[in-house]
């Protein structure tokens, strides 16, 4: 059995991208330092993974007044809710074997 990844889901298999969608799935509204603290990276390399995110339409970043002044308020879009769940249904084909064969 060979692991034939969708072309579309490979942006999800990275670490620190999943990391990022798997915590907005279940929150789907954070600010920039909620989710760096809940994914335990560097502000520099949460940005440039979100950067990534954003340009395939999984998530979004809107610029907010907030209590605290100027945040950065991340949400994950429809899209990247689907691409989400679609990731883990191809992971589950595959663990029980029904995924694609070589």
């Amino acid at each position: 059995m060979s692991f034939a990844l969708p072309e579309h889901l490979e942006v999800l298999h990275q670490p620190v991208r999943l990391a990022v969608v798997t915590v907005l799935h279940r929150q789907p509204s954070m600010t920039f330092g909620e989710l760096r603290k809940s994914t335990d990276v560097t502000a520099g390399n949460l940005a440039s993974h979100l950067d990534r995110l954003a340009h395939d339409g999984l998530v979004r970043q809107r610029r907010i007044f907030g209590k605290d002044g100027l945040q950065t308020r991340v949400l994950l879009t429809p899209v990247g809710a689907a691409r989400f769940q679609e990731y883990l249904a191809f992971l589950r084909a595959y663990l029980d074997g029904q995924g694609a064969r070589a």
